[in-house]
């Protein structure tokens, strides 16, 4: 879920069909079809995620204007269910939208710690939390900490889903299922880590995120296969 000028108003057209009756001798009388109006739907207020998915793809630069206009609800935050939580969520989304303008790699990523507060010595900063005197403050500023590089983490997904949209907008002549796929894949892997409780558990999961990217790389025939996970799996490490 990117830019905010994202997802707009879905285009959910039934399809009729009408044909002879079968067994009764006869046909069946023309009947006036009528279609309804278009952008009937918000992609939003589709029930699967899948579907969300496929819908905000096939959307106009206009129409994501309109669907974020009427909500802006990211997939991971549309996971949580505590509203502070949620709103929290969403703000940094919202916060994360300008690292978009820095092309892919150090430039980008660098964006998002500073978005985020987060030291490029993540180990000093340990330490400085390490040493503090009072228990309350110390175990806050460590969890805080965790808290930033798990966002990181998480951002990074982010980015290579990004990637993956952007690169089914530019090709969009091309079969996006496996880009699809991957989308929704990269999704539940933001979810996942978040109710992971343990390091073993979030190592797993950025695993599985590398394992699902080389495999759309591989569909798309993609030319940048960078991930930059291992960073991710540093990152974690300095504070787990």
């Amino acid at each position: 879920m990117k830019k905010l000028l994202l997802f707009s108003i879905g285009l959910m057209l039934p399809v009729f069909v009408f044909a002879a009756g079968a067994g009764g001798g006869g046909t069946v009388p023309e009947k006036k079809v009528v279609l309804p109006p278009l952008r009937t739907h918000f992609c939003y207020t589709l029930p699967l995620l899948k579907q969300r998915v496929e819908c905000r793809l096939g959307l106009s630069q206009q129409d994501l204007v309109a669907e974020y206009a009427k909500q802006y609800l990211p997939e991971e935050c549309r996971a949580v269910r505590a509203k502070k939580a949620q709103g929290d969520c969403v703000a940094r989304y919202k916060d994360l939208q300008s690292c978009w303008e820095n092309p892919v790699g150090d430039e980008r990523t660098a964006c998002a710690r500073e978005v985020i507060g987060l030291p490029d010595d993540r180990a000093a900063e340990r330490k400085s939390c390490e040493v503090k005197k009072v228990r309350k403050d110390r175990l806050a500023c460590l969890a805080s900490l965790q808290q930033k590089v798990y966002t990181l983490v998480k951002f990074r997904f982010y980015d290579l889903n990004e990637r993956v949209e952007d690169f089914l907008k530019e090709h969009d002549t091309i079969d996006g299922r496996a880009g699809i796929q991957f989308i929704v894949v990269s999704e539940l892997n933001k979810q996942k880590f978040n109710n992971a409780r343990t390091k073993a558990q979030r190592l797993q999961i950025i695993k599985n995120e590398r394992v699902a990217w080389k495999q759309v790389v591989k569909s798309l025939t993609m030319d940048d296969a960078r991930d930059f996970l291992d960073d991710a799996t540093k990152d974690l490490s300095t504070v787990e």
